[in-house]
């Protein structure tokens, strides 16, 4: 709603590969869905709100609410801050790929990395178990979680990956086709988790029913050459 606490603002936002402008404000419980063809530039935008890839102008707000919690710094701490560090920005503004991890080692491992970082370690501590009873509801057997990423399916690295990122409690979840690898009975059960996430979240999918299954609204993409 117009009045919930906004947890992402872009404004006037260029990615840099492809040129695309954006300005949007994502608020706590929101669920946008984000379609477009292939190539008008989704993924990029997800890798730009999420500062993984640069942006040639414009302006990324921080919620400096929502980071405090995260960091669990006071507002006077916050108000010191220039700029919040990408590390703690990305602990805050979770990217899930649509593509097979190239990540070395396991799930679990990544997961235990992860929770390795600055940015992470000034956050309660999370245990694997959330993971794992994650991976459970959307029929991944745990041993997935053990098995190196290069052999996981492309579902099962989808789920493992997605399992990870909710876990890790981000306030903002962008995910780039989240379920495309699932079947449509566990397209449903990763839904019906995602449905309960307390923050803000931007889902890219070619899929219209699932756009109006997950999302309250939704954002079309289109190339203009």
């Amino acid at each position: 709603g117009g009045g919930a606490e906004p947890l992402l603002v872009a404004t006037d936002v260029v990615v840099a590969l492809t040129g695309l402008e954006c300005s949007l404000t994502l608020r706590r419980g929101a669920r946008l869905a984000l379609s477009g063809e292939t190539g008008a530039g989704k993924t990029q935008l997800l890798k730009t709100l999420a500062r993984l890839a640069p942006s040639a102008s414009g302006s990324l707000a921080p919620a400096w609410r929502a980071v405090g919690r995260q960091r669990r710094l006071t507002l006077a701490r916050l108000a010191a801050l220039e700029d919040v560090p990408a590390p703690a920005w990305r602990a805050a503004v979770a990217f899930v790929p649509q593509d097979r991890a190239t990540l070395p080692g396991s799930p679990r491992e990544h997961f235990e990395a992860v929770q390795g970082y600055a940015a992470q370690r000034e956050r309660q501590p999370i245990g694997f178990d959330a993971v794992v009873a994650a991976a459970a509801r959307w029929r991944l057997p745990s041993s997935k979680l053990d098995e190196a990423w290069a052999t996981l399916s492309g579902g099962e690295a989808q789920r493992a990956g997605l399992a990870i990122a909710l876990a890790l409690s981000p306030e903002v979840l962008l995910l780039d086709e989240p379920t495309s690898a699932c079947d449509a009975e566990t397209a449903a059960l990763v839904e019906a988790d995602l449905k309960k996430f307390p923050g803000a979240m931007l889902v890219v999918t070619h899929d219209a029913a699932q756009a109006a299954r997950l999302c309250h609204a939704r954002l079309a993409l289109e190339r203009v050459n």
